[in-house]
């Protein structure tokens, strides 16, 4: 039976590699004009980003404009040397450069799915502070429990069998991280989000995010998702606009979409997107499956 590959597409950067200009570079690829093209949709300033000095990861919303057009740079390549997947998946914002990826839109369209869900979402959670963190170390339903003290914190993605992300109200983030510490948690860390993506808080206004996604046109997929909320195939335009809204609003699962593909014969995933996030977590799963990071500059199996 032939093995598989599935390219995912990560939601934003934790810290680059140093090696996302050097793949464009040794592709002959420009990232001026992406920049510039970008800024003009978005009518924002994009075109002093430089990977060194000016890498706007403590700006949340740039950084996923960043991560979503080197994703699609990514992809460009990958299509140019034909290069292509069984699936594709993107894990929370990247769904939006797995939908470039696939033909469901267009770049105009991944810039600016993104900008209206993030302005969307910081409406409906305008009041309060909220952030989201790392916690390793605990199985589920001991993590679950320990946090119950806490009223607004939700474990809302698994990406490993001890490995979790947490989302609440900032201040209980930080209250809960110090005695997950004291605890024995083996790693936690703060991220640099302040919307609370994912969170049951967001269900109630589920009717808004469907408006936005109906303001755009999305075209039947070229490629499979597969869905990180549940692992589901999916091809159709219907099907990827009621994603999109799902992904937004729903807790989301690497650990199983991993599994679930591995034991659908995917022996190959490769991380599409700037930053190795996605491929360290792959390091908390066992499985029969390779992993790399085109940020690592790894476009195949080696």
């Amino acid at each position: 039976m032939k093995q598989k590959e599935a390219h995912f597409f990560p939601a934003f950067v934790i810290k680059y590699t140093g090696k996302e200009i050097k793949v464009l570079e040794n592709n002959s690829i420009e990232l001026y004009p992406y920049l510039n093209k970008a800024s003009e949709i978005l009518d924002v300033d994009l075109r002093k980003f430089d990977i060194v000095n000016n890498d706007y990861l403590s700006d949340e919303l740039k950084n996923q404009y960043l991560t979503y057009i080197f994703s699609c740079i990514f992809s460009d390549i990958l299509n140019s040397k034909n290069i292509k997947p069984d699936y594709v998946a993107g894990f929370s914002m990247g769904l939006y450069a797995a939908m470039y990826h696939s033909k469901v839109v267009n770049f105009e369209s991944g810039l600016l799915l993104i900008k209206k869900a993030y302005q969307q979402v910081k409406e409906i959670l305008s009041g309060s502070e909220y952030a989201m963190a790392t916690v390793i170390g605990f199985e589920q339903e001991d993590l679950i429990h320990t946090l119950k003290k806490w009223t607004s914190i939700e474990l809302v993605i698994k990406n490993g069998a001890y490995s979790f992300i947490i989302t609440g109200e900032k201040t209980e983030i930080k209250e809960s991280i110090n005695f997950l510490i004291s605890e024995g948690a083996i790693h936690t860390s703060i991220l640099n989000v302040s919307n609370s993506y994912h969170t049951k808080l967001l269900k109630n206004h589920k009717q808004k995010f469907i408006s936005l996604v109906n303001d755009f046109a999305i075209s039947d997929s070229e490629i499979p998702i597969v869905s990180f909320v549940d692992s589901k195939i999916i091809k159709h335009s219907d099907e990827i606009k009621q994603e999109v809204v799902r992904n937004i609003i729903s807790k989301l699962d690497f650990y199983k979409t991993i599994i679930y593909l591995s034991d659908n014969n995917v022996k190959s995933i490769l991380e599409c997107g700037p930053g190795d996030s996605l491929y360290v977590s792959s390091k908390f799963i066992k499985g029969d499956f390779d992993f790399r990071s085109i940020a690592k500059a790894r476009l195949k199996s080696q």
